[in-house]
């Protein structure tokens, strides 16, 4: 017979486990709430309003930026969010074109060029810790903290085979009573 290790009470593990599934799939409020915060996050892209984005992210921690899904983070503090407009700075993204190349880019380049290209995403309806099926089939491996939100806002590019879709993904953080926008990911396939 094996010892019981005194600290794996089950109970505890389920109510762990529990309270992980509760953060993936967030009460009706809770889900309202990050709605408003997406929608209002996708109207500040839109209009390139980086210093309105800044009120959504950590002013310490700023916001965690991915050109493409796995992508190494390039944190962005919320000072130099604020100035992406007009920026000057570039920065190395790893873009997914195939190549084992980082493409360097002012902030501003890499929302029009990566996290904003081609238009269609501004009108995308969002979809909440929805990992849906497509034909890459990894979406979930987007999750880097079960206790995030996950907001998808996704758009087909193309309806030719192999068609082609694009999504971008915003990942919130509850901090306190309200949520905190930590990544921006920019996610897409067969374009």
């Amino acid at each position: 017979m094996v010892a019981r290790d005194p600290g794996l009470d089950a109970a505890r593990i389920d109510a762990e486990v529990a309270r992980s599934v509760e953060s993936l799939l967030p009460s009706e409020d809770a889900r309202r709430a990050v709605e408003q915060l997406s929608t209002e996050v996708m109207a500040a892209l839109a209009k390139r309003d980086f210093p309105s984005l800044t009120t959504f992210i950590g002013p310490d921690e700023g916001v965690c930026l991915r050109a493409s899904k796995g992508a190494p983070c390039v944190q962005m503090p919320a000072g130099q969010l604020a100035k992406c407009g007009a920026a000057t700075k570039r920065w190395k993204w790893s873009v997914d074109d195939g190549s084992d190349q980082t493409t360097t880019l002012t902030c501003r380049q890499a929302f029009d060029e990566v996290f904003l290209a081609r238009s269609g995403l501004e009108g995308a309806e969002p979809s909440f810790n929805c990992f849906a099926e497509r034909e890459d089939n990894n979406d979930a491996s987007i999750v880097f903290n079960a206790d995030d939100i996950y907001v998808e806002f996704h758009v087909p590019v193309s309806e030719e085979p192999p068609a082609g879709w694009r999504s971008l993904w915003l990942v919130w953080s509850k901090s306190g009573t309200s949520f905190r926008l930590d990544q921006i990911v920019s996610h897409y396939w067969g374009i």
